[in-house]
């Protein structure tokens, strides 16, 4: 039950881990110019841009190197495998790669009691191999990663409560931790674990607007925050933007980029993004994932037979067992919308029996499939648009219908969820609000994520207009729902925007 909300998910796993660790560190390096090899910082920039075999190839030269930098090098190569084992899920990689925890634990070891840097890089390094070890199934192992590197940098911090580092991964934690529901916190207590979302945030902003050598890192950190937990998405994104631009050549800010416009309705510009990711090639590692992501935009566009190419790319060249049920759910959609119902009957028999059910995406994929009902077109593409970021044609589709013209109840209520959904991206406030607080009223007591989404809206609009002990009863109640897809994602936003009210 614990493992239910400390991983949110094993989607999310990837995206936490890539957002709080890997595209953080370039400041590190910056900040340790005086004391590392010129030549490890640029292996370092190397692994953090994605040239990962040519950043291995670096630091594999230095045999006999201080044991200042002796830390610095180890994670660096630790870096570049976690890196490599969360972008292309693998699972023979990730046997062959596990060992190598251990060993480098151990190598830390060696580093004196007197250096902070020691359990600074030992709870990083456990830390890291947590959410690997989440997204390859080893849940308990990952708890108990987790925890240990929790306990390392508090006492880091004690011992060493001036070394702003420790803030980093302080943040983390509190960030994580703090967005797991009240009534679930007893659970981190029993791991003597806790969090705040907005104390995390206060540790972020204090080192990004210093001149530690964590400033940087922790500037992505925030941003990457506010997009994802504290619906700030439109300044993260602008951020982000900066960063891709002074950071041209680097791989994987480029791909985070073009997520986080995905997830906040800007397709045409994600896929803008994901190309230059995938322009980027050897001796940059490849990041399978994107053929998905351009799937999923080229669906939102309505480009058929497009999103089916990029869906069967993806499902070729993945290894792993995530997103490949959605993704087969996804070809099914493709085909079904544009009108090939053999085709996509066949897809669905495909998604029935392929992937798991672990990632959001794939429960919610399993679900659909799992009610032999086959979703309203015309609602889905307007689902789709607005998704996308195509409000013009959301809204022309929209005007073609009322609720009175689908007979079934799912269908009406998505009906009215859907404009919801349009009023509010369109800063139309007061008709979202209607419209919102109808979906509610019509979903009843049926477990589809229309109205507690809707609910979690509410509180985010309210919460805007200053209004805070309205924002507080639609965010309660958006964390009162059951059993219902998404229902990780939406509880931590709630218990984030909860936070910040306080």
């Amino acid at each position: 039950m614990l493992l239910k909300h400390l991983k949110i998910s094993r989607e999310v796993s990837v995206i936490v881990y890539l957002f709080f660790v890997a595209v953080c560190l370039p400041a590190l390096s910056y900040g340790q110019s005086d004391k590392v090899n010129s030549e490890i910082s640029k292996a370092y920039h190397q692994i953090l841009a994605l040239r990962l075999e040519t950043g291995r190839a670096t630091l594999n030269q230095f045999d006999n190197y201080e044991k200042t930098e002796k830390g610095f090098l180890i994670y660096a190569l630790n870096l570049a495998d976690i890196l490599e084992l969360l972008l292309n899920e693998d699972p023979e990689l990730y046997k062959e790669k596990k060992p190598l925890e251990k060993e480098r634990l151990t190598r830390i070891e060696e580093l004196s009691d007197s250096d902070p840097w020691k359990q600074f890089c030992e709870a990083e390094i456990k830390l890291q191999w947590a959410f690997v070890k989440l997204k390859y199934g080893d849940e308990l192992g990952a708890i108990w990663s987790l925890n240990q590197s929790y306990k390392a940098v508090s006492a880091n911090s004690e011992l060493f409560p001036s070394f702003l580092p420790n803030k980093k991964t302080s943040a983390i934690f509190n960030i994580i931790f703090g967005a797991v529901p009240q009534k679930h916190q007893w659970l981190l207590k029993f791991f003597s674990m806790s969090g705040s979302t907005e104390h995390g945030i206060e540790e972020l902003e204090d080192l990004s607007f210093s001149e530690d050598i964590l400033a940087l890192e922790s500037h992505i950190l925030l941003l990457l925050t506010r997009a994802y937990l504290m619906d700030e998405a439109n300044i993260a994104i602008l951020g982000l933007k900066k960063l891709a631009r002074d950071y041209n050549e680097n791989k994987l800010i480029k791909y985070l980029l073009g997520i986080t416009l995905l997830k906040n309705s800007q397709a045409e510009n994600a896929l803008e993004a994901i190309k230059q990711t995938d322009n980027l090639t050897s001796p940059y590692a490849p990041i399978i994932y994107s053929e998905y992501l351009k799937g999923e935009i080229m669906l939102q566009m309505g480009k058929y037979s497009h999103a089916s190419a990029q869906y069967a790319s993806f499902i070729l060249k993945y290894k792993g067992s995530n997103f490949i049920k959605d993704a087969y759910y996804k070809l099914f959609l493709a085909n079904y919308l544009s009108g090939d119902e053999s085709e996509a009957q066949f897809f669905l028999k495909k998604a029935k029996t392929s992937g798991t059910t672990i990632a959001e995406a794939d429960k919610y994929a399993e679900k659909q499939i799992s009610n032999d009902l086959w979703p309203n077109k015309d609602i889905m593409k307007i689902r789709l648009a607005t998704d996308g970021g195509f409000y013009e044609t959301a809204d022309s589709l929209i005007q073609q219908f009322s609720v009175e013209d689908f007979e079934l109840q799912k269908d009406q209520v998505e009906y009215i969820y859907r404009k919801a959904r349009l009023f509010d991206k369109r800063k139309i406030t007061d008709k979202a609000l209607v419209q919102y607080q109808l979906t509610i009223e019509n979903a009843g007591n049926n477990n589809w994520y229309f109205a507690p989404n809707a609910a979690l809206q509410l509180g985010y609009i309210y919460a805007e207009k200053g209004q805070k002990e309205e924002a507080k009863m639609w965010l309660e109640k958006a964390l009162s729902y059951k059993d219902y897809e998404y229902k990780n994602s939406i509880d931590n936003k709630a218990e984030a925007a909860l936070q910040k009210l306080k």
